[in-house]
């Protein structure tokens, strides 16, 4: 969304247009930089996955990678290096190989530890060619913003709105193969019954446990914990079946 999802309804005037999303991929064919802020019930890294996933789909040419900001420590570009060791684990790059085409997401961004902004700040001005996807609590939004534009680097930014119905269409699409609208009712009745957060991860666990344990589709301990627990167990059994799911 174009503003924080809290004040949205402050923003809407009865009879006017209505608040269209924005989407962080078409933010990134215009700018270098999105800053994306959630708050921390709104699944923020899952968020950032799902963007670097939804971006590899639409361009494979540019190799996703998701670092923690904490790995930002001391030292000559330690970004860089953070990088090459999420990198690593896609491809093998030689130590003093130039970086291929990336979409960086940065997940905890935090500018009030200045050094380490500083750093990733250096890092983005001396790439411009790749591209960065900033994740952080909404109220370090705007420092991060005026940071990224103070090193003339070029940004913009948007805040995550609960996981909806077309989001969660695609996610079931891509983990089952085919469209289920049916199995999509399910979850958002499920998520709406309990109060359970709309995060992409819960939903993907979800998705998976009422696919292989029908007892979830009556919605019997259908808490988070227990979600969790049974997808937990569905990726630890041993029996080697093939589900619809591809797990």
């Amino acid at each position: 969304l174009p503003m924080p999802w809290e004040g949205l309804g402050a923003a809407y005037e009865p009879g006017g247009k209505k608040i269209a999303r924005v989407d962080p991929i078409e933010m990134l064919e215009e700018h270098q930089c999105a800053v994306l802020a959630g708050g921390h019930e709104t699944g923020l890294t899952s968020a950032l996955l799902w963007t670097l996933d939804r971006h590899f789909d639409l361009d494979p040419t540019r190799f996703p990678v998701h670092v923690m900001y904490e790995e930002v420590g001391p030292g000559r570009d330690p970004l860089d290096r953070a990088i090459r060791k999420s990198l690593n684990r896609l491809t093998n790059l030689a130590p003093d190989a130039d970086l291929p085409p990336l979409l960086v997401a940065i997940d905890d961004v935090d500018p009030g530890y200045s050094k380490s902004f500083r750093r990733v700040l250096g890092h983005i001005s001396s790439h411009p060619d790749q591209r960065y996807l900033l994740g952080c609590v909404p109220e370090k939004a705007q420092a991060i913003l005026d940071g990224l534009e103070g090193a003339g680097i070029s940004a913009t930014r948007g805040y995550l709105a609960p996981f909806g119905r077309r989001e969660l269409k695609s996610l079931v699409e891509k983990i089952v193969g085919t469209r289920d609208s049916a199995l999509v009712d399910r979850v958002l009745d499920i998520l709406g019954r309990v109060k359970m957060p709309r995060t992409p991860f819960l939903m993907a666990a979800l998705v998976v446990v009422l696919i292989e344990a029908e007892e979830f589709a009556r919605g019997e301990s259908a808490g988070e914990t227990a979600i969790l627990n049974s997808y937990a167990a569905l990726m630890l059994r041993t029996n080697a079946r093939t589900s619809r799911t591809g797990l």
